[in-house]
């Protein structure tokens, strides 16, 4: 019988295996609140809709069709974007660091505001509902709502 030896946990891998692995990143919610932005329409609930952008989830802001938070793996942001800039590196909000839009205590942000981008401070982030919340008798089948139970 031949077992194939893997090493220990407390052993590190080379730096060339850690180098090919993906960074984990929090589960993603279902939807979150934001607010502390000086344009109007970045602030409010945003939650996942259609397919991912860039691998991640897209978020779509609640009553306004035409204002996303997506993910911008070219500089490791998340933005802040209308329908027709989606899934690029162009908006007018992006986070800094690397780190989710959604997590407690807030994340630093830059905004574009009178022709210069500023940082935004503090950015409040609320309401994190990692699954969907459903009408009594719904079922989800995949999408918001579908399907009564």
């Amino acid at each position: 019988m031949h077992f194939t030896q893997y090493p220990s946990p407390l052993t590190p891998y080379p730096s060339s295996h850690a180098d090919s692995v993906a960074p984990c990143t929090p589960q993603a919610p279902h939807s979150f609140g934001i607010s502390g932005f000086h344009h109007g329409d970045h602030n409010g609930t945003f939650v996942q809709s259609g397919p991912r952008v860039n691998g991640r989830p897209a978020y779509a802001k609640e009553g306004d069709a035409d204002q996303w938070c997506c993910y911008d793996p070219s500089a490791d942001r998340w933005l802040m974007q209308p329908t027709v800039n989606k899934g690029s590196t162009i908006g007018r909000a992006h986070t800094l660091g690397g780190r989710e839009p959604w997590v407690a205590g807030g994340v630093a942000w830059k905004e574009y505001v009178n022709d210069k981008w500023v940082e935004r401070s503090p950015v409040v982030v609320s309401g994190v509902q990692m699954t969907e919340v459903l009408e009594p008798g719904m079922r989800s089948w995949g999408g918001r709502g579908q399907g009564q139970g």
